[in-house]
């Protein structure tokens, strides 16, 4: 009886260590995909960011030219 009860315990502690080991592989799987879309919103950020400083230097530009078509005429 002891045998069997001490078998048992056995049985369970390797299966809560092969448990353990599959949801680290699992849990480092999400956190592997989690780093990689941050990394993805930080790059779409910053394309972002610098789009609209060239958009923003644009207007400047063409709100000047119009300033000067205008006071030239």
């Amino acid at each position: 009886m002891e045998k069997q009860i001490l078998d048992l315990l056995i049985t369970i502690q390797q299966d809560i260590k092969q448990i353990k080991t599959e949801m680290n592989t699992r849990f480092n799987a999400v956190v592997s995909k989690l780093e990689d879309i941050r990394e993805h919103f930080e790059l779409t950020n910053e394309a972002r960011v610098k789009d609209v400083g060239f958009i923003e230097y644009k207007v400047n530009r063409l709100e000047k030219e119009i300033y000067l078509i205008k006071n030239s005429q």
